[in-house]
């Protein structure tokens, strides 16, 4: 995951933070973007859509490495879709508006040009973690790792 030139990506038309009073919601916003660039890059032939799940970093640049978020005067943040509003198509491109939380507040970031950058879907990691810590399989679990041991 060090190039990042490969990964799907998409100039930022808007960024809504979403109002509330709750302060599990402060940085919740809603993103809408032009077409994805790089959508056929990846291990399938799929095109690129947006999923719950997705992890992005948004940045005020186009990142191609790891090390250029590192650079000085660069604004970047993780943020995490939550949910999809809708996707916009014009002769097969598209436009999509989806919700995500941020790791912080990027209304700073929100007047200068942004882009975001696909970086990977953590739903299957969280099927996995959650099937490993259900109560009901842990003995099942167990059994089967002490069956290794013999």
């Amino acid at each position: 995951m060090n190039n990042l030139s490969s990964s799907p990506y998409a100039e930022v038309v808007s960024v809504e933070k979403q109002t509330s009073e709750s302060r599990d919601r402060r940085n919740h916003y809603v993103v809408k973007t032009n077409t994805w660039k790089n959508a056929s890059s990846g291990y399938g032939k799929e095109l690129y859509r947006t999923l719950f799940g997705d992890v992005f970093i948004l940045a005020d640049f186009k990142p191609e490495t790891v090390e250029d978020l590192t650079r000085s005067g660069k604004m970047w943040s993780f943020v995490l879709s939550t949910g999809i509003l809708g996707e916009e198509i014009k002769h097969n491109e598209f436009g999509t508006t989806f919700k995500v939380i941020a790791s912080r507040d990027i209304d700073e970031m929100v007047p200068k040009s942004l882009f975001i950058i696909f970086l990977t879907n953590i739903t299957p990691n969280r099927r996995i973690w959650n099937a490993l810590h259900m109560d009901g399989h842990s003995k099942l679990i167990e059994k089967i790792l002490r069956a290794s041991d013999v």
